[in-house]
């Protein structure tokens, strides 16, 4: 059988619901096109169950435009898919968006999401071919639906969602079903598949498979992480999966649409381009239509139907906006263009996004002022059209003058409105002396040819242009390409005009304005323009167009009808309801009655039967019940009869949720009478509204897969409740009818509504992790196994956790006898045995599986102790052996160094703490792919294979090792260390993969040869006697802290059993401590005496050494700061570790402890230190440069020859080595004396001399020059003011001489001076000024004597001369004036007379009349000054200047402010003030008490229930006070054994008993219900209540003899049972071998030194007397317990004298009774 996928059913191949035609198959619900490139035979044809129904496709030629080739073609399905809106993706990909439905986000939230994916899918083409989409809502369950090819079903799926608010949210369920249900079962090759997640929270699960499957079935997501709660680091393991998925956080999901374009964007990219539709190949002949098993040949065309017409219309109204009216049948030409249909289903898709420019004139004229007026229309403009509209409007601002600017492109203003709105504010004024508009709208032109694709429509473009100033260029009208771009200038100011803008809006009109303030009167305009011009237009369709030849309608079988059996439970309101009677009846008995008649029609007209129809019918109310049950016999006549019996219930009350719930637990019970796999149908009659939730109920019934088919009738029922319970997804099941008598013909008109039920979903299928299906009510465990997954009927699954509490489980016992740990998991915790291999002093090794071998070899010996098998080559470990490191003793053996392999790389981990990398030394931390080593404090070596996951630990100081499996090797290991699965005792697997028991043989065959030395067996030791005594120390008290983790048994024996040497016995002991310190214990066991651990001389032995360690590579040492870290750090010790350390202000280097500055010294082979990084030339080599590298590390290389460069030759010079070179090849310049020229030497005339310019150069360079040092030095004369001084100039030695100057000019004296002339020797006339008898002041001359007055000063002139000019002098003496001035006043200087005045500056304020100007006393107040008068304080005086001069004190009465009483709370009450001049209001504080909003009195109670009661007190004091006390009755609690019982009307509820309660001797509990009897052991308890109600404990108990358990046992007996009784007995134990110990054997003068034990008969055997025929007497048997084998032990016995000898005792072997004469 397979699934029928309509019916939800599994049927047999041939009862699909699939359709035929020419063997191809066509699925139930699809369409499919037949000879859709021929109109006169083309066809559309409907599967619907196994009917093909088909019409012809007359409107197909005005929908596409196609080729129309010869003949018919095999049907087609023809790509659904909606308009391409301007501004949209059109990608083949499969959408998914899985949507949170958890409580992290609220059903605000929710509400917003939705939106945010109805947004995302509007910008995407939708269809067959193009974009297809689904949601799936994921919580505790996953609620999926179909892919969607039409925007519209799709969208309208994404609106039914309803919020769940689970408590988590399985993101792994939602993807994996999306994977294998929904991708995988609706394939498509040419479609990429995104999935876009919208997570919240996080997944509880580690999401591993997750990413793995994402990867495996090519899914690219982009995931949005909202809010805090959503996992971060889940978000980027999905990420990681592939490099085309991409992630958002954001902090809430407001954030949504500032990454809406960015996600879209981003999206528009993903998926593949859409296939062009091939048409396909013709065949010739007409297409024939196969419907089931039945094939018909399609009859000749006939015809045309007269009825086609309206069929047609009526089909295509019922998908246009604008239904078509029928036409006449006449042909026409008319068609829409190519872009304005793409198919059928275009007619219904989403408007495209529209195009608006605003261009803004910013020139000078315009100016800042200006431009940002044109802003702040804009804002209002966008604003408007962003709150009112619902179209996609994007938006771009341009900016222009003398050039243009694109300030804003494309922006959308719904979803980046306040991005926009930030950025306008954000644009400048640019400025500029030109208007290029015509430059402006070429700009525009432009952007559209750029950035509007073409196959977008063309719907039109906005130009909205803001000018001030006619254009300074030439403007061209666009090309025919932008016949739909519209341009509206808007003119501001006189300077443009309309004739000027009229080029660019014909043939609209510009809008004008006078200035920019008046721009905002054209906001209305302008968003009106916008929106009536950009509005989505409904796609219109020209007449029809019928030719001659149409093919008619096929005519095909009729509908199959429904037969598949279901359960059907019938939920009927009972009670009588309040309403009229009728019939002496209430309408609510009426009204069930009718409902009866209901079921029994349903009962006359359904296939009843156990294998068909069952049915049930539940009585509700405010409780429910069922009236008929399932289980009943399944006979029509029966059920009638049932029906008819009942009766109905008085309810005066709805509970809707209560009965639906019912009604789902009565579905799902298997007692109910239920078929499993079998439909479950409610059908529910409603008539009122309900008093309890539906939300909870509805999602019980969902999760269980019961179909919920609600019936509303009559007026009093709630429609949203009836939607809540009927609808889900895109399925409604809701009915609602207006009366009882529509439900009374509901089921006689036809059998629609009970088709209806009948193809309710049947159970639903779940999918694990594997992609099996598992049937309803299975249930399978995770991966993870922490998780089992429930599948529901629904087909939902609910995950259950199943955690583990390790701690009440029983730890396991390991084979290595090593405690097992507590490893913490996904699931809790669980219980693990230990993996470790150990090994110490060489000779010593501890299997993984706990045992232990010796490595018996000397020399240089090498062993592989572990080798792992891996996918990038497996990975080996060897222990390399050797003679210890200053060891006298050529037999002591030492780990000399740890080798590790992986493929070609090899690590060494050497004694010297040292470590080499394929054979080059490196430092510590070393990291690599393949490995990571880390050493700690100089002292141990870690190493981690990052491939295999196990960790070698490797102490060279201690000669130990341990090798640890984690959890991450899961490969098999072999070596001397073995396999930590293996647990049979005796398997030791050998390198051929053979196994054996023989460990020497183990060893040998693990051995590696070593080219570098021999390895020898080694000699048997001299064994030192009592060597074993020293295993006994495990057993002090110095290890009880480790005893309980690390038990010390098996080393106590492995001890006793190796112990030869006193090394043996410190190798053991010191394995105990070691895993002793693993668990972070100290043991502190070693002494002077018991294996001391020898340390150099410099360093201090440590046994539990923790924290940080430092050394030389992990410290760094800055230059000139001794001691300061700066490097990594050192490496931390977190576990207790042994071993020799250095002391404080140390580190470790060479083997010994030296200061932090030695690690960064060097030391060359004189012995001299360098500090780190300091260079220097070597003493033996200068021609070598050294330099003091980290590590002690000196590098020598040749010294640079940089600065030895070959020097530039002159004339006359070559070039030169020099001999005396060392380093580097030193040059010098030479003179040419050969083939050199040498210059003439030129005649000097004039007294010049032959002067040589470049003494010692190779060509000598001579010029006559003038030596000045050799001319006599001349003292220039002195020439008089007629002569000027002048040098007479020679080619070598210059003299001085006067020369004649003259300068004739008139000269005119100043005021006060006489004019004197003379003529020189040079003929020059020289004027002179001589001084008069007179004064000149101001210019103005008066002679000695005379007076006058200079302003307000009188002047006069005195016969004392000026020095200088031997003028006289004037003086002037100045006026006297009063300063005095009244109260008030101050003196001010006048500039225009000689004295100032007094002028007043203050107002004087008396007591008495206002002042007159000689008032001398008062208060002065200040200019401005305003006071409140003394006598009235309701007037204000104020001092104020008239004029220039006046000074006033003005009366005004006090204003009061408006008086705005504030608005008081409950408790307080409003009081006013009115004995000032203004009057002040306050809130008041009542005699009352506040609860709640409810006012309590003074000294009133109030009883809030019935358990609390609150008073108002008063509180007397210097304020009064109201206090609020509530009191609460505080219910006792009941003791053990009682339980609470309900009480009605009262606070307290009343104890019940209920169970008495024992305590039994071993301290647990047990309880016994009242009533009941209990036996425990010899005990009887009875439980019972006494008349007061108290329990009553009875206890009966058997007397039993006395008997000591631990006695009989400790004796060798057994305990068993008296009989039936609970008494019990002691049985003597049966004759057996029983151990003993001696003490000690002394022989003479020989003892033995240790106890020896020795095995001896003990035990009952049965003694009996019998009568003999023989003897005619009784005979007495005494049989006794007896030896019957012995064996002799030699126990060695140490004597006086020292020698040790030997004597045998007697140990029995086997014992039994045996007959012994008895006297």
């Amino acid at each position: 059988q397979i699934l029928d996928e309509v019916s939800m059913q599994c049927v047999e191949p041939a009862q699909c619901h699939i359709c035929y035609h020419d063997g191809e198959r066509i699925s139930h619900g699809n369409k499919v096109i037949l000879n859709h490139d021929d109109p006169q035979h083309c066809q559309i044809c409907h599967c619907e169950n196994n009917t093909l129904s088909c019409e012809v496709c007359a409107l197909l030629d005005t929908v596409a435009s196609y080729t129309t080739p010869a003949g018919l073609t095999t049907p087609t399905a023809q790509p659904v898919s909606t308009v391409m809106p301007e501004g949209s993706c059109d990608r083949a990909m499969d959408l998914a968006f899985l949507l949170d439905g958890s409580a992290a986000l609220s059903e605000e939230d929710f509400l917003s999401v939705k939106q945010f994916i109805l947004s995302v899918v509007d910008r995407f083409r939708m269809g067959s071919a193009h974009t297809r989409a689904t949601v799936l809502l994921y919580h505790s369950g996953v609620k999926t639906y179909d892919m969607q090819v039409q925007k519209w079903l799709f969208k309208k799926t994404v609106r039914e969602l309803h919020y769940s608010g689970g408590d988590a949210a399985f993101l792994d369920e939602a993807v994996k079903y999306l994977a294998i249900n929904i991708y995988d079962k609706n394939k498509r090759e040419h479609a990429g598949r995104v999935a876009i997640i919208l997570t919240a929270s996080a997944n509880p699960r580690p999401l591993r498979s997750t990413v793995k499957l994402l990867r495996k079935k090519d899914i690219t997501t982009l995931t949005l992480a909202l809010g805090p709660e959503a996992s971060w680091t889940q978000v980027n393991d999905i990420t990681k999966a592939k490099p085309d998925n991409r992630a958002y956080q954001l902090n809430s999901v407001s954030e949504l649409p500032d990454n809406f374009m960015e996600v879209t964007d981003y999206l528009c990219t993903l998926g593949l381009e859409p296939e062009t539709p091939k048409s396909p190949p013709a065949k010739p002949g007409m297409a024939k239509l196969s419907l089931g098993t039945t094939t018909t040949t399609q009859p000749p065309l006939l015809e045309t139907i007269p009825t086609l017409t309206s069929t047609l219309t009526s089909t295509l109204s019922q998908h246009l906006p604008n239904p078509i009216q029928p036409t006449d049948m006449a042909p026409t030409t008319t068609s829409p263009s190519p872009s304005s249909l793409s198919s059928s289903s275009s007619l219904s898709s989403s408007p495209p996004s529209k195009y608006v420019t605003f261009i803004l004139e910013g020139s000078d004229s315009v100016g800042e002022v200006g431009f940002n007026a044109s802003l702040l229309f804009l804002e209002e403009v966008i604003s408007q059209l962003a709150e009112e509209g619902d179209e996609s409007v994007r938006v771009t601002v341009i900016q222009y003058s003398e050039t243009v600017t694109v300030e804003i492109t494309r922006w959308e203003i719904r979803w980046q409105r306040t991005k926009l709105l930030r950025r306008l504010r954000e644009i400048r004024w640019r400025g500029g002396d030109k208007t290029n508009t015509g430059a402006a709208i070429g700009q525009t032109y432009q952007e559209v040819i750029t950035d509007r694709p073409s196959s977008t429509p063309t719907s039109p473009q906005l130009v909205f242009l803001v000018t001030e100033n006619p254009p300074t260029d030439v403007i061209m009208r666009p090309p025919s390409s932008h016949t739909h771009t519209r341009v509206y200038p808007i003119g501001v100011g006189p300077k443009v005009r309309e004739v000027d803008l009229m080029p660019l809006s014909s043939p609209q009109r510009p809008l004008m304005v006078e200035d920019y303030t008046s721009l905002t009167s054209l906001v209305t305009t302008v968003v009106n323009i916008t929106r009536n011009s950009l509005s989505p237009r409904s796609p219109t369709l020209p007449p029809l167009r019928l030719t001659p030849t149409l093919a008619p309608r096929a005519t095909l079988p009729p509908s199959v009808p429904c037969r598949k059996p279901m359960d059907v439970l019938f939920l009927l309101r009972g009670g009588n309801r309040a309403g009229p009677e009728t019939d002496g009846q209430p309408e609510g008995g009426t009204e069930f009655e009718d409902m009866k008649t209901f079921v029994k029609a349903f009962v006359n007209s359904a296939d009843i039967g156990r294998n068909e129809t069952q049915v049930g019918v539940v009585t509700y109310g405010e409780t429910s019940s069922v009236g008929v049950a399932w289980r009943e016999e399944q006979d029509r006549t029966h059920l009638l009869t049932l029906v008819d019996q009942l009766t109905s219930p008085t309810h005066t009350h709805t509970a809707l949720g209560a009965a639906l719930r019912f009604a789902v637990q009565t579905s799902i019970s298997p007692s109910s009478g239920g078929r499993v796999g079998v439909a479950k149908v409610v059908v529910m009659l409603v008539i009122d509204r309900s008093t309890d939730q539906l939300q909870e109920a509805t999602n019980e019934a969902l999760t269980a897969g019961v179909s919920v088919f609600p019936i509303g009738i009559g007026p009093g029922y709630d429609r949203g409740e009836l939607s809540l319970l009927g609808s889900h997804g895109d399925q409604d099941n809701t009915l609602h009818l207006n009366s009882m008598e529509e439900l009374m013909m509901l089921l006689t008109l036809d059998k629609s509504y009970t088709e209806k039920l009948c193809r309710a979903g049947p159970p639903g299928v779940c999918v694990d992790d594997d992609g099996n299906e598992r049937k309803p009510g299975e249930s399978w465990l995770l991966p993870d196994r922490c998780h089992s997954v429930l599948c529901h009927p629904s087909g939902a699954v609910t995950v259950q956790s199943h955690k583990v509490n390790c701690d009440r489980l029983e730890p396991p016992a390991c084979s290595n006898h090593m405690s097992p740990l507590r490893v913490q998991d996904n699931c809790g915790c669980h219980w693990d045995c230990p993996c470790v291999c150990m090994g110490s002093s060489t000779n010593h090794v501890v299997r993984f599986d706990g045992v232990a071998l010796r490595l018996e070899g000397e020399g240089l010996c090498s062993y592989t102790l572990l080798t792992v098998a891996g996918d990038t080559g497996g990975s080996e470990v060897t222990l390399h052996s050797g003679t210890c490191l200053g060891s006298s003793n050529q037999n002591e053996v030492c780990m000399k160094a740890m080798e590790f392999t992986h493929g070609q790389s090899t690590v060494l981990l050497k004694d010297d703490m040292t470590v080499t990398v394929d054979g080059a030394p490196v430092s510590l931390p070393f990291r690599s792919s393949l490995v990571e080593v880390m050493h700690y404090g100089g002292v141990m070596f870690q190493l981690r294979s990052v491939e295999h996951g196990y960790i070698l630990a490797f102490t060279p100081q201690k000669n130990e090792f341990t090798i640890t499996l984690t959890s991450f090797t899961t490969n098999h290991t072999s070596g001397v260390c073995g396999w930590c699965g293996e647990e049979r005792v005796n398997y030791l697997s050998l390198r051929n993969g053979s196994s054996t028991s023989d460990s020497a043989l183990l060893v040998s065959d693990w051995m590696v040869s070593s080219g570098d030395g021999v390895c020898v067996p080694r000699h048997a030791p001299v064994c030192v006697y009592g060597a074993a005594r020293a295993c006994e120390v495990l057993r002090s008290e110095v290890f009880s802290s480790c005893h309980t983790h690390v038990p010390i048994m098996p080393f106590i024996m492995r001890c006793q059993q190796e112990a030869c040497q006193e090394t043996d016995v410190c190798d053991v002991i010191s394995s105990y401590t070691h895993l002793c310190r693993q668990r972070g214990l100290c043991v502190h066991w070693r002494s002077t005496n018991l294996c001391p651990m020898q340390c150099p001389s410099s360093m201090e032995y440590d046994a539990c050494r923790t924290g940080c360690v430092e050394d030389c590579s992990s410290i760094g040492l800055s230059p000139g700061n001794s001691g300061v870290l700066s490097g990594n750090g050192s490496v931390c010790i977190t576990k207790p570790t042994e071993g020799c350390f250095c002391p404080g202000n140390t580190v470790p280097l060479g083997g010994e402890c030296v200061s932090p500055d030695a690690c960064n010294q060097c030391v060359d082979q004189h012995g001299h230190t360098h500090p780190y990084l300091q260079s220097w030339v070597p003493e033996e080599n200068t021609c070598l440069i050294c330099m003091c590298l980290d590590r002690q590390r000196i590098n020598c290389t040749a010294r640079p020859c940089i600065d030895h460069k070959a020097p530039a030759c002159g004339p006359c010079e070559v070039l030169r080595e020099k001999r005396e070179s060392k380093c580097c090849p030193e040059y010098e310049c030479v003179c040419d004396l050969v083939s050199c020229q040498l210059p003439e030497v030129p005649r000097c005339e004039d007294g010049l001399t032959v002067v040589l310019t470049n003494p010692g150069e190779c060509q000598p360079i001579h010029h006559c020059a003038c030596k000045k040092e050799e001319c006599s030095l001349q003292v220039p004369p002195a020439c008089p003011t007629h002569r000027r001084l002048s040098v007479k100039q020679t080619q070598c030695c210059d003299s001085y001489q006067c020369l004649c100057d003259c300068h004739n000019t008139t000269h005119s004296c100043p005021p006060g001076f006489i004019t004197s002339s003379s003529t020189n020797d040079c003929g020059c006339t020289e004027t002179a000024c001589m001084p008069d008898q007179v004064c000149v002041v101001g210019g103005v001359v008066y002679r000695v004597g005379s007076q006058w007055e200079e302003g307000c000063e009188k002047c006069s002139c005195t016969h004392q001369q000026d020095t200088h000019t031997n003028l006289h002098i004037a003086q002037c003496v100045p006026p006297v004036c009063d300063h005095s001035c009244p109260l008030g006043s101050v003196y001010q200087r006048s500039d225009s007379e000689c004295c100032g005045s007094c002028r007043k500056t203050s107002c004087v304020e008396t007591d008495g009349e206002t002042p007159g100007d000689s008032q001398t006393d008062g208060r002065l107040r200040e200019l401005g000054e305003v006071w409140r008068s003394a006598e009235d304080v309701c007037v204000e005086r104020q001092c104020v200047m008239v004029g220039e001069r006046e000074v006033f004190i003005t009366h005004s009465n006090v204003s009061c402010p408006s008086l705005d009483p504030p608005s008081c709370p409950l408790g307080s009450e409003l009081r006013c003030d009115t004995t000032d001049c203004c009057p002040r209001c306050h809130c008041a504080p009542q005699d009352v008490c506040v609860l709640n909003h409810t006012v309590i009195g003074a000294e009133e109670s109030l009883m809030v229930d019935l358990c609390t009661h609150c008073a108002c007190s008063v509180e007397e004091g210097a304020v009064r006070r109201y206090k609020l006390s509530c009191r609460r009755i505080s219910c006792p609690t009941c003791p053990e054994g009682y339980t609470l019982e309900e009480v009605p009307d009262s606070c307290c509820d009343r104890c019940v008993a209920t169970a008495c309660t024992i305590q039994r001797p071993d301290g647990h509990f047990i309880t016994v219900k009242v009533n009941s009897s209990l036996n425990e052991g010899c005990s009887q308890y009875s439980c019972g209540v006494n008349s007061k109600g108290d329990l009553v404990l009875q206890t009966r108990v058997t007397t039993c003899p006395s008997l000591d358990r631990q006695l009989c046992l400790d004796q060798g007996g057994k305990i068993s049972q008296i009989g039936t009784s609970c008494c019990e007995m002691c049985t003597e134990p049966e004759c057996r071998k029983t151990v003993g110990t001696l003490n000690y054997i002394k022989v003479d003068d020989c003892q033995s030194q240790q106890q020896i034990e020795l095995h001896y008969c003990e035990g009952k055997c049965r003694s009996k007397s019998v009568y003999s025929l023989d003897t005619n007497a009784v005979e007495r048997e005494c049989v006794c317990c007896a030896s019957v084998a012995t064996e002799a032990l030699s126990v060695p016995l140490l004597c006086f004298n020292g020698t040790l000898t030997h004597h045998n005792v007697l140990s029995v072997t086997a014992c039994d009774c045996l007959a012994q004469h008895c006297t």
